[in-house]
């Protein structure tokens, strides 16, 4: 699986809050973007 970089605009307070949970926030938003096509489908 290859990687694309992407750009997203998000609340200040919605980045600090990913920020506080981990230091990697493309795996926290790769991860939601996950669970959120798994609920989808």
């Amino acid at each position: 699986m290859g990687l694309t970089k992407k750009s997203i605009t998000i609340s200040q307070d919605l980045y600090e809050a990913t920020k506080n949970i981990s230091d990697n926030f493309s795996s926290v938003v790769a991860a939601a973007i996950e669970e959120y096509l798994k609920k989808s489908a």
